[in-house]
């Protein structure tokens, strides 16, 4: 199965789904939109018994630089903070399907390289 938003590319298959940041203009800057897609994204792979793992990427240059600040600053309290808080909570809850590669850390998660290190005794 393939998704394509703008901004957020979404491939699944053989019980991969791959979430790709697909904004290489604005060094993959995530808006609440992004966050909104995402969090689609790891709901659907969630309820797909076959999906095993999450894989996110980004361009060959840059992963991401993080939050699209001006996007943020439109957004009433709530939006983007709240998409990007249901991510987060995804990323630490080590539940399934398991985040199995990041390209860097994701904005605001201090336990990316922890997770990554612990996850790679149990994935190979």
């Amino acid at each position: 199965m393939s998704e394509t938003t703008q901004d957020i590319l979404v491939h699944t298959e053989a019980g991969v789904c791959t979430i790709t940041f697909n904004r290489a203009d604005k060094k993959n800057s995530i808006t609440e939109a992004m966050y909104a897609s995402m969090a689609d994204a790891l709901a659907q792979a969630g309820e797909d018994a076959a999906v095993r793992c999450v894989v996110f990427q980004g361009d060959m240059a840059i992963f991401s630089a993080g939050n699209d600040i001006a996007d943020f600053l439109k957004q009433s309290a709530g939006g983007a903070a709240g998409c990007a808080s249901a991510l987060m909570r995804w990323l630490r809850s080590g539940g399934s399907p398991h985040p199995a590669r990041r390209a860097g850390g994701l904005p605001g998660c201090h336990r990316c390289a922890r997770l990554r290190r612990a996850r790679a005794g149990r994935h190979g």
